[in-house]
């Protein structure tokens, strides 16, 4: 059910391994000159055939995690006991002594919560906890702990995670911790004299939580060698960083000594097509099961510890060829829609069957278990033209060429009928016709109008522009949400609406980003849809008057209804960011590059985690720039520097959170 080692790898007296048993059962063997092996003795040669741990009185084993000479135990009670070495308090008793316990204790967590799972270190444990935060105690002499000192601590220490963020999984090697966030990102502290953290630059130590750079894809968890970290990817890829001086990289055809990657940028070569179902990695060795069953490992092997026959170190994973497929059936062939974070059981699979829980990304509460496939039948169902991409989505609607597929629907208390009737007209696209309908209106006419227009849609598909007015230098509104089309005045305070930017969020409610030029301020306007369009139904504000700022603005609204605004400020010529919280009026700014003269012609978007991504333009080296949130670091990137790159750009990302750029 569960197996773990020490990692110190035969040296005395510190290598020893338990394992769970089928009935709950812990039994453990190896060195015990510490108690290490909770059987109430010391013995200075060891045990060497596994022996029964007595847990405590009707209580069972879920899980275990071994330290140098140290051993935690998450039991069937949801209580964590702990025995062995305690010098640094790594038995989380409340107390460090040079005297080892040499049976199970009872460590004390504070709050209501509970312990789902153990992870261990050298000299320090981790619990994750039920409510997705995160427990550890021990030696934390290096800042490993994220809490922003090196004080060693023997009871569990609440984590400060970064705001808003919950713990996925946990790591923890020597003198470091990483952990994966919910967000798929990962977070590493400690020691970074070996580039452990994955930072780009060394440093002593860092003792409060940072990003690890480099990491494009969301990472599900973090596996920790001796001074190397790896994340496995929702994609199956293993991205590492590090000092790596044991082939823990697994992507060399050659030996070496020693290779450092700074940030996450070594990936992990499993051969052509194959990616990993799950990685484990020890200091020195690592091991990968695949998505075809392989078994591979690659690393350290001078104990024989890679499984294959030999006492080679290998710098690339090699698969265990003497072990027969470890998974018969792949999780991922019994899961609704795992490539896009839709981890529900399919009806009918083993894992339904064995009521498995669900965890859908896209709901509200993605880890409420189970799944319910229950039906109701609907109490008054609609029969029409209901084609989700027709025009007016309601019974009369008709797609622009004036077809539409008719519907019959009836419903009772078991079945749910859905018959078509007359099909749509076949439409065949062809060079010359490569439209529908081609349809040209004329939306507005009072004036110069139409310069520097943007353009959104609300949810019933009616239309929402602004631009500015020639001459007058106004704001200018225009829509045909009423059925024909209106437009307002909305600004006239100077030489107003330049670089206007328009968006409608989850309520349908009209935001509007522009330049003032009169005034070298950034502008803000807002209303509700239902409200009429006049000027004196909009709140217009001035969000940002620190300066010359305002031009090239692009803005995204997230899941939330937060406002995401990208825009230049010549003054101190850099790219500046802004947030709205809904229903808030106070704007929250801050400076994202101001190396060179840079953020002229930007473009925002977000991404399915709701983080910024925004390309731009360098104008001191006439280049395209792209920059991305995760946290609170911003990380850049040049993306073309051929030539004269970057006007003009515009941004899109995909359900896949893949970028694309126009320029």
């Amino acid at each position: 059910m569960g197996i773990d080692d020490s990692g110190a790898e035969g040296w005395a007296p510190n290598s020893h391994a338990c394992a769970v048993l089928d009935n709950g059962e812990l039994v453990c063997w190896g060195a015990n000159g510490d108690g290490q092996l909770g059987i109430g003795n010391t013995s200075t040669n060891g045990v060497w055939e596994p022996t029964t741990v007595d847990v405590g009185s009707g209580l069972t084993t879920i899980s275990v995690a071994l330290g140098n000479a140290a051993t935690c135990a998450l039991l069937s009670d949801h209580s964590v006991k702990c025995w062995g070495k305690n010098n640094f308090g790594q038995l989380g008793l409340g107390n460090s002594s040079s005297n080892d316990v040499l049976t199970p204790h009872a460590v004390t967590f504070s709050g209501s919560s509970n312990p789902i799972s153990l992870h261990a270190g050298r000299n320090e444990f981790c619990a994750q906890l039920d409510n997705g935060s995160a427990a550890c105690w021990g030696e934390n002499a290096e800042g490993q702990f994220g809490v922003g000192n090196i004080t060693s601590q023997n009871s569990p220490l609440s984590l400060t995670l970064p705001t808003g963020r919950t713990v996925a999984s946990i790591s923890a090697s020597k003198d470091f911790i990483c952990m994966t966030l919910d967000n798929g990102s990962v977070v590493c502290a400690g020691r970074n004299a070996e580039h452990q953290l994955g930072q780009g630059s060394l440093s002593t130590r860092e003792s409060s939580w940072k990003y690890v750079v480099g990491l494009d894809m969301v990472a599900h968890s973090v596996e920790l060698g001796q001074d190397v970290g790896c994340a496995h990817l929702v994609n199956g890829s293993m991205a590492c960083w590090g000092q790596d001086i044991w082939g823990l990289f697994g992507n060399s055809t050659t030996s070496y000594t020693s290779r450092v990657a700074s940030t996450a940028t070594q990936y992990t070569n499993f051969g052509n097509g194959r990616t990993a179902a799950s990685i484990s990695l020890n200091y020195r060795h690592a091991c990968a099961v695949l998505d075809n069953g392989d078994l591979t490992c690659w690393g350290r092997n001078h104990k024989a510890q890679l499984g294959l026959g030999n006492l080679t170190q290998e710098f690339m994973p090699v698969v265990v060829s003497n072990l027969s497929s470890i998974r018969q059936v792949q999780i991922h062939e019994m899961l609704v829609d795992p490539a896009n974070n839709d981890f529900r059981p399919k009806w009918g699979s083993p894992l339904h069957q064995l009521s498995a829980g669900a965890y859908d990304a896209g709901d509200a509460d993605p880890w409420t278990p189970g799944v319910s496939w229950t039906y109701s039948p609907m109490s008054n169902p609609i029969s029409g033209c209901m084609d989700s991409i027709a025009i007016n989505y309601n019974s009369n609607a008709i797609f622009g060429d004036g077809s539409c597929t008719y519907t019959t629907l009836s419903s009772s208390s078991s079945t749910l009928s859905l018959e078509m009737n007359t099909a749509m007209t076949p439409y065949t696209l062809t060079y010359s016709t490569p439209f529908l309908a081609d349809d040209k209106q004329t939306a507005a006419s009072s004036g110069s109008v139409g310069a520097g227009t943007n353009i959104a849609l609300d949810s019933n598909g009616a239309v929402h522009i602004c631009s500015k007015v020639i001459g007058s230098d106004n704001l200018y509104y225009t829509t045909n949400v009423s059925g024909s089309w209106q437009s307002a005045t909305l600004d006239s305070s100077g030489n107003i609406g330049g670089d206007c930017f328009i968006i409608l969020d989850s309520d349908d409610d009209i935001h509007i980003t522009y330049r003032d030029d009169s005034n070298t301020n950034l502008k803000y306007a807002t209303k509700a849809l239902s409200n009429g369009i006049a000027a004196s139904n909009w709140a217009i504000s001035t969000m940002d008057n620190n300066g010359d700022v305002g031009n090239f603005g692009s803005m995204a609204v997230d899941a939330n209804d937060t406002l995401h605004v990208a825009y230049y400020a010549a003054s101190g010529t850099v790219l500046k960011y802004a947030t709205l919280t809904d229903g808030s009026t106070t704007w929250s700014r801050e400076f994202v590059e101001s190396t060179n003269d840079v953020g002229k012609y930007t473009s925002i978007a977000l991404d399915s985690n709701g983080n910024p991504h925004i390309t731009y333009f360098d104008d001191t080296n006439d280049d395209l720039r792209y920059t991305h949130k995760m946290g609170s670091s911003w990380v850049f990137t040049t993306l073309d520097s051929v030539g004269v790159s970057g006007k003009g750009t515009s941004l899109a990302i995909d359900s896949n959170d893949h970028l694309h750029v126009g320029y």
